[in-house]
């Protein structure tokens, strides 16, 4: 599996951009961004959405580690606990519909994960192939 660092290195690449570059993009040290690429540090979120700005992809791509089926159950278990108690509930409608939306979130979000996670395979192949 790819780290973060892995994910952002070979974006970068694919997008035949330097180092250097997305490090004066982003306003960090040269540095900073081999730390980060080679797993010595680790971004924080602002830092991230930076980082997938200016490489244009869904920082979701770059971050991805969550498991969403998590996500999903935890969702899942506050509304049963919530609609199967003796609390009167009048938002419960509104509550079922929304952890639909977000179910459906999710599920939109995996699929542009896999496709990402696809590609950033065959650039790793290519690289590989290369001699990279």
């Amino acid at each position: 599996m790819t780290t973060v660092g892995d994910r952002i290195r070979i974006i970068r690449g694919s997008k035949r951009m330097k180092a250097n570059e997305l490090a004066k993009l982003i306003g960090i040290s040269n540095s900073a961004i081999s730390n980060l690429e080679s797993g010595k540090t680790k971004a924080n979120l602002d830092l991230l959405k930076k980082i997938a700005r200016v490489l244009d992809v869904p920082v979701a791509i770059l971050a991805s580690d969550a498991k969403e089926e998590d996500v999903i159950q935890s969702t899942g278990r506050v509304y049963s606990n919530i609609k199967n108690s003796n609390i009167d509930c009048p938002g419960c409608a509104e509550s079922e519909e929304m952890i639909l939306l977000i179910k459906d979130a999710i599920e939109t979000k995996n699929l542009l994960i896999t496709e990402y996670r696809e590609r950033i395979k065959r650039l790793e192949k290519l690289v590989h192939d290369l001699g990279g």
